[in-house]
């Protein structure tokens, strides 16, 4: 095992969701070297931004919608899923325990579930301790290789030291064996080939690498830079797409001087992004000014070698709103649309459906409530149908799969517990 790099923060939650976020200014350190990006500055002739209108929700065919427990969990969350050959589906998460070790303990798990939704097995995994206080292990992704499952992560070392982790396991979560790395955590991962997986981690030294990772544990890394200007920026997620560019999706703060944004607050946060060519060169570095304010780390690629990204948007009249953006690989940007009115919020994945897209998250349903929620939209961002779910009145989806059957399935959390939803599209869906 690699030691693991230094990190701080006051709780769990922000630990986790700050491992991977990087700063600073494109001067690569790796193979492909990246050469100066020159700054990001925001573009003055963008087209204006593009209010979606309102259409009611839908309803389409359930085939099942279920919560889990998992032998001993307190409480879960389903961050990801693959479908297996056999036509079961594996979720890959993060699980509190029923009796805590610590005040922060967190363990990744796995659970098999059939086509019909009903739990075969389940796992936690990550449970040996540390002496910390800090004993947590995420899982973040999940991939099906030739031979079993690659789950990737974060693992939490010590106090003040935390790791990415992989971990190969067998079809029925035998564990074959498990890495921790000594950077950040892993948040966005693409599957290469059978075998190998790229993923996006950060150095503990506001550096941003990819690197490979194979069914035999062996490591490679592609690229290792130093992306944005300044501590102003935030890179919050990172996806390849099959044309073979990829694109680093975050944020730019920007004070703001007309007092007109929150009370507590002095900075806009505007989207930003970084595009890489094949061959990991920065062809790109751009920020947009949509309105506002908001959290950007989504991306997916288009049929016709385009980019679409986004994130959640807080618009003029303080609502918030979903994000999306066309952009060329050149950076250029060719729409960008505001979604607040449709009950899509707080986007957390982008699902390419032909020359179509899922967009999946969960909107606010009330004072401390959360609905899930999925939008079908057009190459053009138009919304062709939107639906919502859940049971508890705390329920948000965090990733939607496409099946070989054509139903589309969604993975999150609801009433504190891992929670899968599968539909199948028909004519009430449009």
């Amino acid at each position: 095992m690699r030691k693991a790099s230094a990190i701080s923060g006051a709780s769990l939650l922000v630990l986790l969701s700050i491992f991977a976020g990087c700063s600073g200014k494109a001067t690569s350190s790796g193979p492909d070297a990246a050469p100066d990006a020159g700054d990001a500055g925001p573009e003055s002739t963008d087209p204006a931004l593009i209010i979606e209108p309102e259409i009611p929700p839908v309803k389409c065919d359930v085939a099942f919608d279920k919560v889990y427990d998992i032998p001993g969990a307190a409480k879960a969350i389903a961050w990801s899923v693959v479908e297996l050959p056999n036509g079961h589906f594996v979720v890959a998460g993060e699980a509190e325990p029923e009796v805590p070790t610590t005040p922060y303990d967190m363990d990744g798990f796995l659970m098999d579930v059939d086509k019909d939704g009903q739990l075969v097995w389940s796992s936690l995994y990550g449970q040996e301790g540390n002496g910390s206080e800090y004993d947590a292990e995420v899982f973040k992704r999940v991939h099906l290789t030739s031979g079993g499952l690659m789950a990737l992560g974060t693992k939490v070392v010590t106090s003040t030291y935390a790791g990415a982790w992989a971990q190969y396991t067998e079809l029925d979560g035998g564990v074959v064996w498990s890495e921790t790395l000594q950077y950040g955590g892993i948040l966005s991962t693409y599957q290469i080939d059978a075998d190998t997986i790229q993923f996006y981690t950060g150095d503990g030294h506001g550096n941003s690498l990819l690197e490979t990772i194979n069914v035999n544990g062996s490591f490679e890394e592609q690229f290792h830079a130093l992306l944005v200007p300044s501590s102003q920026y935030n890179i919050w997620g990172w996806d390849r797409f099959s044309f073979g560019y990829s694109a680093f999706v975050g944020s730019l703060y920007i004070e703001n001087t007309t007092g007109n944004y929150q009370p507590d607050e002095t900075t806009y946060e505007y989207p930003y992004i970084v595009i890489l060519s094949p061959n990991y060169r920065v062809v790109a570095s751009k920020t947009f000014r949509p309105n506002r304010s908001g959290a950007f780390g989504f991306a997916s690629g288009t049929p016709d070698g385009h980019i679409l990204f986004g994130g959640a948007l807080l618009y003029d009249d303080w609502t918030w709103g979903t994000y999306l953006a066309k952009v060329t690989i050149g950076g250029d940007l060719l729409w960008h649309k505001y979604y607040g009115d449709n009950d899509i919020v707080y986007l957390q994945d982008i699902t390419s459906i032909g020359d179509d897209f899922l967009l999946t998250g969960y909107y606010s349903s009330g004072a401390g409530a959360a609905d899930g929620s999925v939008a079908h939209v057009d190459g053009n961002g138009r919304v062709l149908w939107h639906w919502n779910a859940g049971h508890s009145g705390i329920a948000q989806l965090y990733t939607a799969i496409i099946l070989s059957s054509n139903e589309y399935l969604f993975a999150g959390v609801d009433s504190s517990l891992p929670w899968l939803v599968k539909i199948t599209p028909n004519k009430e869906c449009y």
